[in-house]
């Protein structure tokens, strides 16, 4: 007889933003083997439902706001069979008053500090986020990056923009022309000395500053 398993997320008890970033990381990192399906989906702070494969949800009402707005009780960490039955308890049921919808990587890294107000976000904040992606990509110089695989290097890229916001290469250009590969970084692609790799730039506000 199959079994549940306990989520990922929750095996490891996160207690600050970057320890659930290092749980969402290992979760997405994982073989998509047909045994994830077995894991519970977790909802983070009323807010993200995030599945066996580490996409994420909003738990949003019917008008728009998130769970978590319209009750702050919710607990941090809830399975999803528990968010239901919280939900339930007071009068709320998913699909007809409250439904996910897909996102794209809308929880703030560890690192990531408003735009406007130059703050960060904790657990008990990272529901209030909104991210902000200008239709613009972006440069990133890779010279001293030079003989290495993208793939590895990667991570130290993406510093480049840290605290401001996530970079996500979608090319890189060499004087020979223009490399495309999108949001899947080929394996084999190494860094040449005059590579530019362009890419968007997911930044981060709070709703208050945002608006």
């Amino acid at each position: 007889m199959s079994t549940v398993k306990k989520p990922l997320v929750l095996q490891c008890a996160p207690r600050s933003l970057r320890g659930l970033e290092r749980s969402l990381n290992r979760l997405r990192e994982r073989p998509r083997d047909a045994a994830r399906h077995q894991e519970e989906s977790v909802i983070i702070a009323g807010a993200w439902r995030i599945d066996s494969f580490g996409n994420e949800w909003r738990v949003e009402m019917i008008d728009g706001t998130l769970a978590r707005d319209r009750f702050p009780e919710i607990p941090l960490f809830l399975i999803e069979t528990r968010l239901i039955k919280f939900l339930a308890d007071r009068g709320v049921r998913i699909e007809s008053d409250c439904q996910y919808s897909l996102g794209g990587r809308d929880i703030p890294p560890s690192y990531a500090r408003c735009e406007v107000c130059g703050e960060g976000w904790t657990l008990e904040n990272v529901h209030d986020v909104v991210r902000v992606t200008r239709n613009l990509m972006e440069p990133a110089p890779l010279k001293r990056f030079a003989g290495r695989r993208f793939l590895e290097a990667i991570r130290e890229i993406r510093r480049i923009f840290a605290p401001v916001g996530r970079f996500l290469p979608m090319t890189i250009k060499r004087p020979e022309g223009t490399i495309q590969f999108g949001s899947k970084i080929p394996e084999d692609l190494v860094i040449d000395v005059g590579d530019i790799a362009e890419g968007f730039v997911h930044r981060f506000h709070h709703r208050a500053c945002h608006h």
